[in-house]
């Protein structure tokens, strides 16, 4: 998550060009040096996504505009249903949200997600946020899967490394 303001950038659909660019720079100026791993695995992954982020103007809660920025430098049209919940859970985790307040992340289309997030614990007894999000979807369209009797693998297979 990078403040937009503090990347010099105004979030707004005119600014799309900018925010792409700034985000690509970013990943040719991080390259190798980041080095991020997978906490459960401890395999490398790569940053693939920024969000650039800017407070808006709430009543009550938190209120974000969200621009998603997807490697190679594409912009979804959401603000993200995984990375609004990321976000209120980071915020809250940093004590920087109250759970008990609203949170709303709108994409530069006007899309939005509200949410709400509740302390808890895991197994281990660490700590942690559940974020709970929610929107008004729309239908994008329709599959109908056949399986052939025939198939062995008519539900899947696996391969074992």
């Amino acid at each position: 998550f990078i403040d937009a303001a503090s990347a010099g950038i105004e979030l707004s659909q005119k600014a799309e060009r900018e925010i792409v660019s700034t985000a690509q720079a970013l990943w040719e100026a991080i390259g190798e040096t980041t080095a991020l791993a997978d906490p459960a695995t401890g395999k490398s992954v790569p940053v693939d996504l920024f969000t650039f982020v800017q407070r808006q103007e709430a009543d009550r809660g938190s209120n974000y505009l969200a621009a998603n920025v997807y490697r190679p430098g594409r912009m979804g049209r959401t603000p993200s249903g995984t990375g609004s919940s990321a976000h209120l859970a980071l915020r809250v985790a940093k004590g920087i949200h109250d759970p008990d307040e609203p949170f709303v992340q709108h994409s530069l289309l006007g899309t939005h997600f509200t949410g709400t997030a509740t302390r808890s614990k895991l197994p281990n007894g660490h700590a942690c946020v559940v974020p709970s999000i929610g929107t008004k979807s729309f239908m994008m369209g329709m599959n109908q899967f056949v399986i052939d009797p025939a198939d062995p693998f008519a539900h899947g297979f696996i391969v074992e490394s």
